[in-house]
């Protein structure tokens, strides 16, 4: 993979983050990349999502291709069960489980 360009940008509209698949609200800074792999595509993240990939060490296991969504999710889901273990039935979706994963991994 080639990263041809990469920035932070404000978002002037709603965009999809790339990892968790949440919306990137309008006026919510994030992550904007052009990428080269067999073509040209660009990749958006939040910010919030960028960190907790490095947190975890999400980059340590990638292949030339990168982090991929698939691979974001997996680590998450593993490390939230981790913590509280598969039973736990109060949070359900994903973007639940990113979030109680990012306020313990993150809290500064």
């Amino acid at each position: 993979m080639e990263i041809i360009s990469q920035e932070t940008r404000k978002a002037r509209k709603e965009h999809q983050c790339d990892w968790c698949y949440g919306v990137i609200e309008k006026g919510e800074t994030y992550d904007h990349a052009t990428c080269k792999i067999d073509s040209v595509y660009v990749w958006r993240n939040h910010k919030r999502c960028m960190e907790i990939a490095h947190e975890l060490r999400m980059f340590d296991e990638c292949d030339d291709y990168g982090l991929d969504s698939d691979s974001f999710v997996e680590h998450i889901d593993a490390y939230h069960y981790s913590l509280i273990g598969e039973d736990h039935t109060d949070i359900t979706t994903f973007l639940e489980r990113l979030d109680f994963v990012c306020n313990i991994k993150l809290k500064k």
